[in-house]
């Protein structure tokens, strides 16, 4: 790969590729890491540098599991564990809506069954089950006296 050097200013450096292109992103990320790279090696592998980053580290690995959970290992897995204050929180919003929703639920099935159609269907459903049951006993009926009308015969 072959290095070019270009000597301009940001303000046509910008005109000529675009503030928010691509190429201008890319650049200046290349810009970033050859600065890095020149100028923060020192800081970055120095030891001085690894125990703050470590306390660091700490101090808000401990936080965070005294205000929020930690995670342990289970069966080859890390699991989060939240604290109880987390739990109870998380159980009380579960609660909350599954109520709400059960609610919602429970008002479109009243209004539902509540509406003149649903009613009429109902209706319509009852007087056909009574007739039938109706017609299947005068059918019974007709049947025993046909069966013993016959028999008086023979």
């Amino acid at each position: 790969m072959a290095t070019v050097k270009i000597n301009m200013s940001a303000a046509e450096l910008n005109k000529f590729i675009g503030e928010d292109s691509e190429v201008a992103m890319e650049l200046k990320s290349n810009v970033i890491q050859e600065f890095a790279k020149r100028h923060l090696k020192g800081i970055i592998n120095d030891d001085g540098f690894k125990k703050i980053e470590r306390s660091i580290r700490t101090y808000f690995t401990k936080q965070f599991e005294k205000n929020i959970g930690e995670y342990k290992r289970i069966q080859y897995n890390n699991v989060f564990v939240p604290n109880d204050v987390i739990k109870d929180a998380i159980d009380s919003y579960v609660s909350l809506a599954v109520r709400r929703f059960w609610e919602e639920r429970e008002t479109e099935l009243v209004s539902e069954m509540l509406t003149g159609k649903r009613i009429k269907d109902m209706e319509d459903r009852i007087v056909d089950r009574m007739t039938e049951r109706y017609l299947k006993s005068k059918r019974m009926k007709l049947l025993e006296r046909v069966e013993a009308s016959l028999s008086s015969q023979e």
